[in-house]
């Protein structure tokens, strides 16, 4: 069994990462998400994000539109151009299976893929109860028309993608 050391880091509201570069370097795997101040204008969300995700050590960018359904509405970002610096960077997109989240969306999830954008699919779990929820990324990623080689937690473990990505 390898054992990867990663970590969920918040994209802070001008862009910065919540750790210096000295120590997400000593990590395998970084998810970057947005967590606060989420009611920006969307040219400065769209910079916000595009700050967070062209840092050299993120691998992903976790519930990319931090919507909660039924309870808030996705971060005001230009999506597509999202994508498409992700797809040059070699940031890959979530989709969070959390009934309440299930983020991105089939709809986005389809248009990253179209983008050439890789995704994961995760829980999010926070107990062991929640691991249970991955069927709904599942859902998700099948209403997208994904397929397991769109799905990086689905294929063996890349090393050039966790420890050679540059940008």
């Amino acid at each position: 069994i390898r054992v990867f050391h990663g970590l969920e880091v918040d994209i802070l509201a001008d862009g910065a990462l919540d750790l210096d570069d000295e120590t997400l370097a000593l990590l395998d795997w970084v998810i970057v998400s947005l967590h606060s101040r989420l009611d920006q204008p969307r040219d400065q969300a769209t910079a916000r994000v595009l700050e967070a995700i062209e840092n050299p050590h993120v691998h992903v960018m976790g519930h990319p539109t931090a919507r909660m359904i039924g309870a808030r509405e996705p971060v005001a970002f230009d999506l597509e151009k999202v994508l498409e610096r992700a797809a040059e960077c070699g940031v890959a997109m979530e989709i969070n299976a959390q009934p309440h989240r299930t983020d991105l969306s089939d709809v986005n999830a389809r248009l990253a893929r179209e983008r050439n954008v890789d995704l994961v699919i995760s829980t999010d779990a926070h107990s062991t109860l929640d691991l249970d929820f991955m069927r709904y990324g599942l859902f998700s990623a099948r209403r997208a028309g994904l397929t397991k080689k769109d799905v990086l937690n689905a294929l063996p473990p890349d090393p050039t993608f966790l420890f050679d990505r540059s940008v």
